[in-house]
């Protein structure tokens, strides 16, 4: 989900002192996602789906995975 210049975001700091910054859904962008008429993964597939995508995101910064 892309950032627009007025979206409200959610920091996260860690106990590392790095943060994570998240954007905070719009009930627009919640109800779209409603509508994709595909079936929902299932929780675990999703979590899978993304630590692939982080990996990915690490390797190609040239960041351990």
């Amino acid at each position: 989900m892309p950032l627009t210049s007025s979206q409200e975001v959610v920091v996260d700091q860690l106990a590392d002192g790095s943060v994570i910054v998240r954007p905070v859904a719009s009930i627009l962008d919640l109800a779209g996602s409603v509508t994709l008429k595909r079936p929902l993964l299932p929780a675990q597939e999703e979590r899978r789906q993304a630590r692939q995508r982080m990996a990915r995101q690490a390797a190609q910064r040239g960041l351990p995975g």
